[in-house]
């Protein structure tokens, strides 16, 4: 009897220390929106008072109510598989009541819910449809306003409008306060901005000391044909890989002359400074873009984790990532190979073959300058009298390079010995980090343009003097150069707002639960293969309305991807393959735009007219995108064969099919596009004379010859 007492009085008291020393501490995770019958979840930390034991024996129950009414319980043990005791969990609820309600979680270790510790949030329960609300009424802004700007913070309005239960006012101080104001105090997005700005600042410099003039000049003094001319034209375009309007301003304007010389088209030059600008530096693990891209991918991996995915089977670092994806960026390799084969074969189809008979025959077709665009550039142009060096340019890109490697290697390994993990290649990569090395190496590169450009004199006769004693003057004074470094911030400033709006859309997106949505909805409707093909279509129709790549990325990003990381978790076929079909995808869009920066300012510089440059351009444009989505993402998105395989024979289909649909700008044959092309143009030509009244014979007859170009104002004399 006396035991069975004691057994009563000690069960008692275990239950009255185990109810009174559970404590719930916060609540992580806990979502702004859920989607109606869709499975969510918060995490909660709790903690014991030390000294206390307990078993599997004992039970943890819980419970959660939605304003106080119970909607879901359950218990669980109180160690985890290693015997220790618990002190986070996560709980996952399902509600399909809309609205914004108050829930509550409750836990205790008794069954009755005794002395129950609680922790309370808010969540707004929403239609899943309604957050296909906010990148629906983005693409609707572009469409209508073509102002990116614009279109991106209506998108993060909309988002924020959902978020906060309609309430307009609320949307829209939480839009500035804290998507906007939240993205922008990120550690990591403050180093990218800062990367973009000092390396958007040297390139100033180089341009301002005649850097790139003298690079230009370097190479095409090996040029003396069409052939060889057309070669040192994309070799310098390959050269310039650190910005793509850096590279349309130097190849362009430099090279014009130059081009016109040996009776290369203007189009042609805009076509081949057009393929070698965007494609080449988005490709650079060295440019003004690949802080925008790591950042993508950086935050798209962070919100994956805040959503609960398991992404530990990806690479932890975005660099690592964004180098593996380089293969599977089928466009840009494409467009770049098809223009060596059109230069080593003479060959053309389409439009640009007859602009290039025309500048054989007749000579290069001058337009009248065109200065609007370029007006903002003039400050970075170096004086007349300014020796123009290649080394200028050459030397701060190859300090910059070299400190990127150095910055990779140093952080690298100081984050493997700080975990623990062996010093290979991999891991010192894998661990690096690249937001850091990139910022010290661009501002390294500044201060090395800044000192060439101070140590290098100009005496009376207009010779370079090294450290030249006064009255030399340098080329660039230290304050000289810091006011073009800072003009080429300055000039920036359009792509920092772009940069800064596309995090707060990406975090608007994944609060609002757009992602979740459409990954489940997604999950059962599209195979996980064909998400890289149908994601460039994508990307590139985006872009191709927006005249932007970073705005076609940054929409993309939060709404593609979750979608296909839930469709095949863990299949780097897919999800790899899908990051690379937005930027690649996003390029195309950009290159067949008419109202892209990089499009426009290619006419500009080589004095092409803009309706020109885009008509003869994307019809090679269209080529590769094909051959990229038929050869490349489709099958690789499968696993029909590797993404390096994969790059091999788009490589040799769009060679072979280019050849094919090409003849010899020196004969006179006529290839299939021109025909096709013609024929088309002919039956709409009539269909839309006979729509208006008008006798066929009044469109197409005698004046023909002004329609050409004959009488056209912008047309000068042949050179």
């Amino acid at each position: 009897m006396a035991r069975f007492a004691a057994s009563l009085v000690l069960l008692a008291l275990c239950c009255r220390i185990e109810a009174g020393h559970l404590d719930l501490e916060e609540l992580d995770e806990a979502p702004l929106v859920a989607l109606r019958g869709a499975e969510w979840s918060i995490r909660g930390d709790f903690s014991w008072e030390p000294g206390q034991r307990y078993t599997n024996n004992s039970i943890i129950f819980w419970e959660m109510r939605r304003n106080g009414k119970p909607i879901h319980n359950g218990s669980l043990t109180p160690l985890d598989e290693f015997g220790a005791l618990k002190t986070t969990q996560l709980f996952n609820i399902t509600d399909k009541k809309l609205g914004r309600h108050s829930y509550t979680l409750a836990m205790s270790l008794s069954a009755n819910m005794i002395n129950a510790t609680e922790a309370t949030f808010r969540t707004h329960v929403v239609p899943g449809g309604l957050t296909l609300l906010p990148p629906l009424f983005t693409v609707i802004a572009v469409l209508w306003s073509q102002n990116v700007l614009l279109s991106l913070y209506i998108g993060v309005y909309t988002a924020c409008f959902l978020i906060y239960s309609y309430n307009p006012i609320t949307a829209f101080a939480r839009s500035i306060d804290t998507m906007i104001v939240e993205s922008f105090a990120d550690r990591g997005h403050v180093q990218v901005i800062l990367f973009t700005w000092f390396l958007s600042g040297m390139i100033a410099c180089v341009l301002k000391s005649g850097g790139g003039e003298g690079l230009v000049t370097s190479l095409s003094r090996y040029a003396s044909t069409v052939r060889a001319g057309s070669l040192v034209t994309v070799g310098l375009g390959l050269c310039v890989f650190f910005d793509g309007i850096a590279n349309t301003l130097i190849v362009g304007q430099s090279l014009r002359p130059f081009t016109d010389a040996l009776s290369i088209s203007r189009e042609k030059l805009a076509f081949l400074v057009d393929g070698t600008s965007s494609p080449v530096t988005s490709l650079s693990p060295i440019s003004t873009w690949v802080g925008f891209e790591l950042s993508l991918i950086e935050s798209l991996l962070e919100s994956l984790k805040d959503a609960g995915e398991d992404v530990s089977c990806y690479d932890s670092s975005a660099f690592i990532i964004f180098v593996k994806t380089i293969p599977g960026r089928f466009y840009p390799f494409l467009i770049i190979a098809v223009q060596l084969l059109l230069i080593i074969t003479g060959r053309e189809f389409g439009p640009m073959l007859h602009a290039e008979r025309r500048a054989r025959h007749e000579g290069v077709a001058k337009v009248q300058a065109n200065h609007k665009g370029l007006e903002d550039y003039a400050a970075m142009e170096p004086l007349a009298t300014t020796p123009k060096r290649w080394w200028n340019a050459a030397v701060p890109v190859i300090v910059t390079t070299v400190m990127t490697i150095i910055g990779l290697l140093v952080t690298g390994v100081d984050a493997c010995k700080a975990q623990g993990l062996e010093l290979t290649g991999t891991n010192i990569f894998g661990n690096s980090d690249s937001y850091q090395a990139l910022l010290y190496a661009s501002l390294i590169g500044s201060f090395s343009i800044w000192f060439l450009s101070w140590a290098q004199r100009v005496d009376g006769d207009g010779h370079l003097v090294w450290f030249g004693k006064r009255p030399h003057k340098p080329i660039l004074t230290w304050n000289q150069s810091l006011n073009v470094w800072i003009f080429g911030i300055q000039n920036l400033t359009f792509a920092i707002l772009i940069l800064l709006l596309a995090w707060s859309v990406g975090k608007a997106f994944t609060t609002a639960g757009t992602g979740t949505f459409l990954s489940n909805s997604l999950a059962d409707s599209i195979q996980p293969g064909s998400y890289p093909a149908l994601t460039f279509i994508i990307s590139a129709i985006l872009a191709l309305v927006t005249g932007s790549s970073w705005g076609a990325m940054a929409i993309l990003f939060p709404l593609i991807l979750p979608a296909a990381h839930a469709a095949a978790p863990c299949n780097h076929d897919v999800f790899y393959g899908t990051i690379a079909s937005i930027l690649s995808g996003a390029v195309f869009g950009d290159h067949c735009s008419p109202i892209s920066d990089t499009t426009i300012l290619s006419a500009i510089a080589c004095r092409c007219d803009l309706g020109a440059h885009v008509k003869t351009q994307a019809p090679y444009a269209v080529l590769c995108g094909l051959v990229g989505i038929l050869v490349g993402e489709l099958p690789t998105g499968y696993g029909a064969y590797s993404t390096g395989v994969g790059l091999c024979l788009s490589l040799l289909v769009v060679t072979v099919a280019a050849f094919l649909l090409s003849v010899p700008v020196e004969s006179k044959k006529t290839d299939y596009i021109s025909v096709a092309m013609d024929w088309l143009s002919e039956k709409l030509h009539v269909k839309r004379s006979l729509e208006l009244g008008e006798d066929q014979e009044s469109i197409i007859g005698p004046d023909a010859d002004s329609a050409n170009g004959e009488d056209d104002p912008l047309v000068d004399s042949t050179v």
